[in-house]
């Protein structure tokens, strides 16, 4: 199996697990739908968000650090959908390994935000 970290402490050893990441992606869709959809229809919105599961076997990785990665990735997409739009998740297999791919149909970063998303607190 394949370790899959989201995000690296140096202060805390990581425990990782066998994960289904299939399911733990469809678990953060089911968790951010009142962002996604119930909140924007209120107002009018539509945004649909959908997976496409790959054939992937399971991994090892920290549940709650991808869990926490899947979520803000999605909530970082709803507000980039104002009037609406599309989230799509896909896990592959590919030559590299397994990946997990996101997009949306957003208003997408301007120029200057883009320079700094990597910078801490940003």
């Amino acid at each position: 199996m394949r370790a899959f970290s989201a995000i690296s402490d140096k202060k805390r050893n990581p425990v990782f697990e066998s994960l289904d990441l299939n399911s733990l992606i469809e678990d953060c869709l089911q968790f951010t739908r009142p962002y996604w959809y119930n909140e924007p229809r209120r107002q009018g919105i539509h945004i649909e968000a959908s997976s496409e599961a790959g054939d992937i076997s399971k991994v090892q990785g920290t549940r709650s650090e991808l869990r926490d990665v899947f979520v803000n990735l999605i909530l970082n997409a709803i507000h980039a959908l104002p009037q609406g739009g599309t989230i799509r998740i896909r896990s592959f297999v590919d030559e590299e390994g397994i990946g997990v791919e996101m997009a949306d149909s957003g208003t997408g970063m301007p120029p200057d935000a883009a320079k700094r998303v990597f910078e801490p607190l940003f």
